[in-house]
């Protein structure tokens, strides 16, 4: 006869269960590790990262960069004098929240404005 007071010995099908449990359950938690990683909240990110999380093209916002369209800084890259657009985290949530900013209209005169340099003569008429 066995003792009463030790504990029920588990059947093979409550065995598998558990098992398949355990496999699943380090599944979720392999899932979880990447989602966290994926959604690192950073300081900056770069053109290629806000396109990515915004699902646009690298070069569409390089664009709206340079044309003031969102908030961005310029940060050296260490390749020489180039430098590469940044987007601060707080000016992505605006964007995703309110969208681009609007189109600036500028008020320079035509030598502050590079690509107008070649019409000047039809500016001042």
């Amino acid at each position: 006869m066995s003792d009463p007071y030790s504990p029920p010995q588990p059947t093979d099908a409550l065995c598998d269960l558990m098992d398949k449990m355990l496999v699943r359950l380090d599944r979720i938690e392999e899932a979880m590790k990447i989602l966290l990683s994926q959604r690192t909240i950073k300081e900056w990110y770069s053109t290629d990262e806000v396109a990515e999380i915004l699902g646009k093209a690298p070069f569409t916002v390089r664009e709206w960069c340079r044309l003031s369209r969102v908030n961005a800084k310029k940060r050296e890259t260490g390749r020489g004098n180039a430098l590469e657009w940044v987007v601060s985290h707080d000016e992505l949530e605006r964007i995703r929240n309110h969208g681009l900013l609007p189109i600036p209209t500028f008020r320079h005169t035509p030598r502050s404005l590079p690509f107008l340099r070649g019409a000047e003569h039809d500016l001042n008429r």
